[in-house]
């Protein structure tokens, strides 16, 4: 999700103009019967309502030049986890965690 520096007395609040984006989806796959991560992949999704800043940078490692050169849109990016992962048959977990 596109991230920005919480304003003083403002934490809850979203600079005016900017929306929340998803700009990474990371997926890894996990053999159920060795327990072992046989797959994983992170797909960098354009963001088409915010943009990335410093302080989400800072925070993910995600840059403006890493999504212009690696990354596709989000309706691009559900195809691809449909085709390469038979998405339809597995099971999905989410979670939130900054570096």
């Amino acid at each position: 999700m596109s991230i920005w520096k919480p304003h003083v007395g403002k934490n809850d609040k979203i600079p005016p103009g900017q929306k929340t984006d998803i700009i990474e989806i990371g997926i890894c796959e996990l053999n159920r019967i060795t327990k072992a991560i046989s797959r994983k992949q992170s797909i960098y999704v354009i963001p088409e309502r915010s943009k990335i800043n410093k302080f989400c940078t800072d925070l993910t490692g995600i840059t403006p030049q890493l999504i212009e050169e690696k990354g596709m849109y989000f309706e691009e990016a559900c195809e691809k986890i449909r085709d390469e992962y038979d998405s339809t048959l597995l099971t999905w977990a989410g979670f939130w965690k900054l570096r």
